[in-house]
């Protein structure tokens, strides 16, 4: 199961966003979530159609009417999302130190990367 274990990269209150490191791989966080969500899962680079790394996932959780969150069944509903819920983006690494930041937690040779963005739109 995945657990997180600190933020330690930030969180972005301008922009609604938090960053996680978690100490497993995608599709260990991927289940994690599942045991929520039985039909959630994230896309991978191939299935969106915009230039993303190999390692980078991303799934879309929609506000539904009574307050819960509904993932995205297809990569079209989440180009169809605009600013009605959470955006999940994941940065699976792999044999990779982390040179360009110092992480809060002792990692192995496989961590995700999480920011977690809530897309509501702001009244000002």
């Amino acid at each position: 199961m995945a657990q997180v274990i600190g933020t330690g990269l930030g969180r972005f209150a301008p922009i609604r966003a938090n960053v996680y490191i978690v100490p497993s791989s995608a599709a260990v966080l991927e289940a994690f979530y599942q045991q929520h969500w039985p039909g959630f899962r994230f896309f991978g680079p191939d299935e969106i159609e915009m230039e993303r790394d190999e390692g980078t996932y991303s799934q879309f959780l929609f506000f539904q009417k009574d307050g819960s969150l509904r993932p995205a069944q297809r990569p079209k509903d989440m180009r169809n999302a605009k600013d009605n819920g959470v955006s999940l983006m994941v940065m699976e690494q792999r044999g990779q130190p982390a040179a360009w930041v110092e992480l809060p937690i002792e990692t192995s040779d496989v961590y995700c990367q999480i920011a977690i963005i809530n897309n509501r739109g702001a009244k000002f």
